[in-house]
This record gives C-alpha cells, sequence and structure tokens, in this order.
C-alpha cells in the first residue's frame, strides 16, 4: 500500500517556554540538584505554542508529564525529542534530574496524509507488552494506519475490542509483526477500510484480497468494509469469526466454500445490502445475531448439518419471504426470526422440538403446521403475526407460552392436543377473530366447553374466545378463578374503527366464582350480573374495579357500564 510522506517545517527554529517552577533556555537553572528537574523548550513560536498539562510548581526526576500543544492553521506534530532521543508519547514523558531539553518538530497538515503519530494510540500494558486500547487521530485522518512494532522499549502485541470505533476515515492499516492478538469487533463500524496488510514476518495473520485472516487461512476476522474485491473464500476456510463482516453495508453477496464449519455470532450483521446466501452442507453452528439486520436479504438455504438456530439469527430480515428449516434442528431461538414481516412461509420438519421465546413475533407468517416432535412454543412465538390464519397443534406438544399468540388478529381457530401441559398467562390475548377453542378430550389438563378453555376440572376460565358469536355468556357454576386476560377487547376492536370484531355484551358471574386475576383487558362490558349480594361482591372483587367518576373500569383496563347484584346495583 503506498504510504504518504511528511515535510519538517522549522523544525529547530528556537522558542521558549517557562513553567512554574521551570527553567528557559534564556535563563541559568535555578536548581541543579540530583533529584530537581527543568525543563526547557526548543519551538517556533509563530507556528504553535507549548504548555505542560496540569502544570505544577516543582518537578523531581522520575516525574511525568504530558505536552499541551497548540498548532496554528495548516500545522502539526512530526515527532519531540528529549534530549536528543525521540519522544514515542507526548502524554508521557519522564523527566530525569537536571535539565530536560524538549524539542518540538513540527510538519505541515497536508503531511499527514499516510502517515501515523504515535500519540494517536491509547496504550495499556498487557502482559510483557503493550495493546493499542484506541486510535484517535487527532489531525487530518490519515490514510494508512501503520501499527507500532513497539511502545516504551517492549512489543506492542495486542489491538482491543472497538481500538479503532473513533478512526472513521481511514483506508489502509498495516499490521505489524509483533502483532499476535486482534480482539473481535476492534475494526467494527469502520465504514471506510479499504483494506489490512500485513508483514510477511507476522506469524498470527495474514491478508487476502485485503481482508483480514488467520495465517493459515482457516478463520477469517475482518472483511474491509470499503474493500470493492469480489469475496473468494479460501478453500482452507473453516471459521468466520464473531463480527467480520459486521456492518458491511455495500455487500451484497458473498459465496461460502464447501468446508466452512463455523459462522460466528454477528457474522453478517447489519450487511443491509446482503440479497442472498447459502450455507453450504459443512457448516454445523450460526452464531446469535449471525444475519440480523440484513434488511436485503430474500433468500436463504441453510446447512443439513445445523441443530439449532440460535438467538436473533435472522432477526430483521425485512425481506425474507420464505424458509425451509432443515430436520435436524431442534431448536429454533429466541427472536430468530423477530420483525422478518414478509417471511409468509416457514417450513418446519419432524426433530423439531422447541420454538423459544418471540422466535417468529411479528413475522408475515400464515398458516402454520408443527412436527408431531415439537414440544414448546415459548413466550410470545407468534406475538403481532397480523396474517395468522391457522395453526394446527400436534400431538406431543406441551408446553405453550405466556402471550404466545398476542395480537394475531385473524387466528380463528386453536385445537389444544392430548398431550398439552402448560398454557402460560395470557396466551391467547387479542386474537381477536379466535372463534372457538377445540381440546381434545383426552386431555387430562384442560377442557373446552362451548368452545371456551377451562382447567380440566372447569373451577378457572382460562381464555374466552374473542369473536365467539353470543352477545352474552354465564359462567358455568363450579367455576372459582377467572384467570388472566381470560376476556379481552370485549365489544370492539382496537386496531380498527369498525367493530367486526364484537362479540360479549352481558357476563354472568355465578357465586362460585371467588377470584379474578385480572381477568378484563381493554374493549368494554354493558352489564355484569354478579349472582351473589353486593357485599359478596365487594369481599371478593371490589379491589379488581377502578372507580374514575363517570364511570368503572377493571384495573386491567376494560370498561363497566354496570354490574348487577342480587340485591341492587353495585356501586363504589
Amino acid at each position: 500500500m503506498k504510504k504518504g510522506k511528511f515535510l519538517l517545517i522549522n523544525a529547530l527554529v528556537f522558542g521558549t517556554f517557562i513553567g512554574s517552577g521551570l527553567t528557559s533556555c534564556s535563563n541559568t537553572t535555578t536548581n541543579e540538584s540530583a533529584y530537581e528537574a527543568t525543563v526547557t523548550f526548543d519551538y517556533d513560536s509563530s507556528l504553535l505554542s507549548v504548555g505542560i498539562k496540569d502544570a505544577k510548581e516543582s518537578y523531581k526526576e522520575g516525574d511525568v508529564i504530558a505536552l499541551n500543544l497548540t498548532f496554528n492553521s495548516g500545522y502539526d506534530l512530526s515527532f519531540a525529542t528529549l534530549n536528543g532521543e525521540t519522544v514515542e508519547d507526548i502524554n508521557s514523558i519522564t523527566l530525569a534530574a537536571g535539565k530536560n531539553i524538549i524539542k518540538i518538530y513540527v510538519k505541515t497538515t497536508g503531511g499527514l496524509t499516510g502517515s501515523t503519530n504515535i500519540r494517536d494510540f491509547i496504550f495499556e500494558e498487557d502482559g510483557d507488552g503493550y495493546a493499542i486500547a484506541s486510535y484517535v487521530p487527532t489531525g487530518i485522518i490519515p490514510t494508512t494506519v501503520d501499527i507500532p512494532e513497539t511502545y516504551q522499549g517492549k512489543k506492542v502485541t495486542t489491538i482491543k475490542t472497538n481500538a479503532f470505533v473513533s478512526a472513521g476515515g481511514i483506508k489502509y492499516v498495516n499490521i505489524s509483526k509483533n502483532i499476535t492478538t486482534i480482539e473481535k469487533e476492534a475494526f467494527k463500524s469502520l465504514s471506510t477500510l479499504v483494506g489490512f496488510e500485513v508483514s510477511s514476518e507476522n506469524s498470527a495473520y495474514s491478508s487476502v484480497d485485503g481482508n483480514l485472516y488467520s495465517k493459515d487461512q482457516s478463520i477469517f476476522y475482518v472483511f474491509a468494509a470499503a474493500n470493492t474485491n469480489p469475496v473468494k473464500l479460501p478453500s482452507a476456510l473453516k471459521t468466520i469469526s464473531d463480527s467480520a463482516f459486521y456492518g458491511a453495508t455495500k455487500l451484497k453477496s458473498v459465496t461460502l466454500n464447501d468446508g466452512l464449519e463455523t459462522i460466528g455470532d454477528s457474522a453478517f450483521y447489519n450487511c443491509q445490502s446482503l440479497e442472498s446466501i447459502v450455507i453450504p452442507n459443512t457448516v454445523t453452528t450460526i452464531g446469535a445475531s449471525a444475519f440480523k439486520g440484513c434488511s436485503a436479504i430474500k433468500s436463504v438455504t441453510l446447512s443439513n448439518s445445523l441443530t439449532a438456530l440460535n438467538d436473533y439469527t435472522f432477526m430483521q430480515c425485512l425481506k425474507l419471504t420464505s424458509i425451509d428449516i432443515p430436520s435436524g434442528v431442534k431448536t429454533i431461538g429466541t427472536d430468530a426470526f423477530f420483525s422478518c414481516y414478509e417471511l409468509s412461509t416457514i417450513t418446519f420438519h419432524e426433530g423439531l422440538v422447541e420454538l423459544k421465546d418471540s422466535s417468529l413475533s411479528y413475522s408475515g407468517i400464515i398458516e402454520v403446521t408443527f412436527p408431531s416432535t415439537l414440544k414448546t412454543v415459548g413466550e410470545n412465538t407468534f406475538t403481532g403475526c397480523d396474517y395468522l390464519t391457522s395453526v394446527k397443534f400436534n400431538e406431543g406438544l406441551e408446553t405453550i407460552g405466556s402471550y404466545a399468540f398476542n395480537i394475531t388478529k385473524l387466528l380463528s381457530y386453536v385445537n389444544i392436543p392430548s398431550t398439552v401441559t402448560s398454557i402460560g398467562k395470557g396466551a391467547f390475548t387479542a386474537c381477536l377473530s379466535l372463534k372457538e377453542f377445540d381440546v381434545s378430550s383426552s386431555n387430562k389438563n384442560y377442557a373446552a366447553v362451548d368452545g371456551v378453555l377451562f382447567t380440566k376440572d372447569l373451577k378457572t376460565l382460562i381464555a374466552y374466545p374473542n369473536s365467539k358469536a353470543d352477545k352474552s355468556y354465564t359462567i358455568p357454576t363450579g367455576t372459582e378463578t377467572i384467570d388472566f386476560r381470560a376476556f379481552n377487547y370485549i365489544s370492539n376492536d382496537p386496531y380498527a374503527e369498525s367493530s367486526q370484531y364484537y362479540s360479549l355484551e352481558e357476563l354472568t358471574i355465578p357465586t362460585s366464582v371467588v377470584s379474578m386475576k385480572n381477568p378484563f383487558y381493554g374493549g368494554k362490558l354493558k352489564k355484569v350480573t354478579y349472582l351473589g349480594t353486593i357485599a359478596e361482591f365487594n369481599e371478593h372483587f371490589s379491589d379488581t374495579i377502578i372507580d374514575s367518576g363517570s364511570e368503572y373500569k377493571w384495573n386491567d383496563g376494560a370498561k363497566i357500564l354496570s354490574v348487577v347484584c342480587s340485591d341492587g346495583t353495585w356501586s363504589a
């Protein structure tokens, strides 16, 4: 890669600076004892001003000072020397006893292009050497950054996570021979990076077509985001590391090689132009968030060797329309297809065991048939799936998580197989088109009575179908508890001006009901009839109602126009 050159200007024009308790070149030193230190500066005062940060009244041998340099327009630091030796870091100058002559060498800012100032690096001690904690250009952004081989006489061996997060604008990075560790996301979001060049003497890293690999090319570490070369992955490649292509917003295609085994966490995160991906059958692991935010991706072919899709794998892949989940996949992770708005078709195969929380939330899924191996549908799995019309649960299903079908506006029918042992709270909240539940007569935990979902002993009413045609409903005698959000969005559709989803207007509660767990959510009831007395109603339910002055509300929001008890109309 080409490197620019810098120009020295008036390098040794003499100037002086006197700090508190310090001596200038124009005066005799005031204290030449073995422990006192004096500082004199050589610099061109027409080009810059010089100071010491947090200056003290006196200094001793071993004190560390940092320079405060202010350059006139068009100039910047070339380098500095202390008693004839080059200063590697102007923020860390260790004073000797007696005189300390610091010379400031200046260059034009035009000379910054393609050059690197050691002062722009922040170092941390790292074992026997140093690590680069950050790189922050202080002048015009250089075209090329040269990673130093040494700092203060020790090897620079490590580049830390986020070290170059503030280095936007650089195009090339030259990796020195001593670098043995580059932490993940060290070059995260560096959208201007065209390429890496690695010293041939480096034992850990290499570059191919400007991208950063391990020495043997078995690991792909970093894609240079502004690299326009075609991505041709070497046949030796086994691993695409975490965040390797992170934020490569212009990357449209990449061909993954046969022999690839692992795609790391966030490997292609936010590759907004990537349109398709074929994952070879040699790949056994795809990390969390691997393709999250690939908003243009339309087609995905998965490896038949996968056993799981991890959390957030395809989250916010807005253009993905369909996907076939291989038979070896047992688990689909949390938010794996969250906000895949155009994902209308997903094919499951025998072998799938678990859909984790929110795995298909806010997707465009229309209908789902589950394999017989599925055991768990997690919390919020289908929340916000506006186009979901049909779900066919399998015999073998055991758990339906809380809010699993929350706000699935078009779902009209739900079957509960004999094997289901757990239904979480609010699992069917705001299923605005739901007309009935159908529970297998062999189920030992749940039952449906006239399409309403109960526990098997009928003591708890779990869910009343939102779009059940009846205008009135009487809870069966013997029911003791009305469960969380069992009745929701009664008599109106909260998402439309029309009332096409209205149903229940009047509800009768027997005296056997002694507990309500915030069962009413949204909408309103014209009339509630309680078959007991006002005193009994107050004993069991008054704390579930809010008096807003002009009307009453159940404490989860549904309005009540009237509560009639056996001995009169209830009022707060």
